[in-house]
């Protein structure tokens, strides 16, 4: 398994990004049986404007134009499996990126429902006593039914990561029984970098 994030590509900065994505490239296609996972690597693949206008375009465009004929001449070696995770949406992506062909599965993997929450925190607070699990728990509920933070589209629901951090600060505080409280937590854990919410 091969992890490829930005400032893998970034390394000599923006302006040296062609030559080490070629660079990259280059050593990737001599790789047999290895899974390759993009990681965070979504602003390479950005929807491209449709304006054919030179001037209208963005350093991202130039990119992501870039980008596509490495990525499939990458699939089209059929030595390594390799697989894009993201944070946006995939109709953010570039067409030419998500067309048949390109990939072979496209996933979709939300983050987990409040049942999944509840259970996940149930496993992780036993050590708790059960007016701070019962608290918890209704810290949970209650941040489900609040307004999504800016940086989320459509939903509250929060990764095990940030139900971790917000154990780990109970633990570090005492018991915690202000449910109010512990939702104001929530919410900064949660309106953190978008990576980690």
């Amino acid at each position: 398994m091969l992890v490829l994030s930005p400032p893998s590509f970034l390394w000599h900065g923006l302006e040296g990004l062609e030559a080490r994505a070629a660079e990259i490239f280059n050593d990737l296609s001599r790789l047999c049986r290895v899974v390759i996972l993009f990681d965070e690597c979504e602003e390479f693949f950005k929807k491209r404007p449709k304006e054919s206008v030179i001037e209208n375009r963005t350093i991202g465009a130039f990119i992501t134009s870039g980008m596509l004929p490495r990525l499939q001449a990458l699939r089209d070696s059929k030595w390594t499996i390799f697989i894009l995770a993201t944070n946006t949406e995939r109709d953010e992506l570039d067409e030419a990126v998500t067309r048949l062909g390109r990939f072979d599965f496209v996933t979709k993997m939300p983050l987990p429902s409040l049942q999944a929450q509840l259970r996940y925190l149930n496993d992780k607070c036993k050590a708790f006593d059960s007016k701070t699990q019962e608290s918890l728990q209704k810290a949970l509920e209650e941040y489900s039914k609040s307004k999504p933070p800016p940086k989320r589209r459509h939903t509250n629901s929060l990764t095990f990561s940030v139900i971790d951090q917000l154990i780990e600060a109970v633990k570090e505080s005492g018991a915690v029984t202000d449910v109010g409280k512990l939702v104001s937590h929530i919410k900064e854990l949660a309106g953190g970098p978008p990576s980690l919410a």
